[in-house]
């Protein structure tokens, strides 16, 4: 979070598109431990992409309620999670 806390400070703005470490953290979560192939990483990608941009609850809270560097990267996490158990959830009925 040192970075991201820098990052902020030196563009003077709170998560912007520049710093993209959250994004990457988000996506390695959602397709932790699952079987590397074209169908995880791009089924693993679209879903954290949707999560990251829809923010249902609680992604929603935790991007309002988390300021900061922990904030910018919380939500990211948690889309991620969501992201990791539709695709296990998927990987258990199609794979």
């Amino acid at each position: 979070m040192p970075i991201v806390q820098s990052a902020e400070k030196q563009l003077g703005t709170h998560d912007s598109g520049v710093i993209i470490l959250d994004e990457i953290l988000g996506y390695l979560v959602a397709v932790w431990a699952m079987p590397f192939n074209f169908w995880t990483v791009a089924i693993g990608f679209g879903l954290f992409r949707l999560f990251d941009i829809w923010k249902p609850f609680p992604i929603s809270y935790l991007d309002k309620k988390i300021k900061g560097a922990l904030g910018v990267i919380v939500d990211d996490l948690a889309a991620g999670i969501f992201a990791h158990v539709i695709l296990r959830g998927l990987y258990l009925v199609f794979f």
